[in-house]
């Protein structure tokens, strides 16, 4: 989180907060009251939460939480995944949800992105000349008549 700058939360399917990587964000507290109540996603307060007249998308995306489907807001990446494999102790609290809130600057795309091409092509390129002088050496070997042990091989003229 420090590195990335980034926040991590684990909710239900509604979007109640079970686990966070700031603990204080878990839950509301009334200070006149002294009432403690369980926080949803929707209520942290950080600028990558959607505005209020957007919780029910919000709610939408944690609920769904396909894989691969992230939404920006000012300026952050948020992603919400479902997590999978849990034991039985762990059904009690239905489906769980992973949701990232990660800054778009983390992320390196703009810089790696245009040198992909460039690196499968310079991945494959040893195996291409390989494929091409195995050719080469197959056609000499079996495409060529057999020569005179006095005369010169056919490998011996190219070099």
């Amino acid at each position: 989180e420090e590195i990335s700058r980034g926040d991590v939360y684990f909710c239900k399917e509604n979007g109640e907060l079970l686990g966070a990587s700031d603990l204080s964000d878990l839950v509301n507290v009334d200070f006149v009251t002294g009432a403690v109540s369980p926080r949803y996603l929707w209520e942290l307060g950080k600028e990558w939460v959607l505005p209020e007249d957007e919780v029910g998308e919000m709610k939408a995306f944690v609920r769904k939480a396909y894989s691969g489907k992230y939404y920006l807001q000012d300026g952050y990446r948020v992603s919400a995944h479902v997590m999978e494999g849990f034991t039985q102790r762990m059904s009690s609290f239905g489906d769980i949800r992973l949701v990232i809130a990660i800054p778009n600057d983390s992320f390196l795309e703009d810089i790696i992105g245009p040198l992909v091409p460039f690196t499968i092509a310079m991945t494959a390129a040893p195996f291409g000349v390989i494929v091409v002088l195995s050719m080469l050496s197959a056609y000499l070997r079996f495409c060529l008549p057999p020569t005179d042990s006095n005369e010169i091989g056919p490998l011996t003229r190219l070099s």
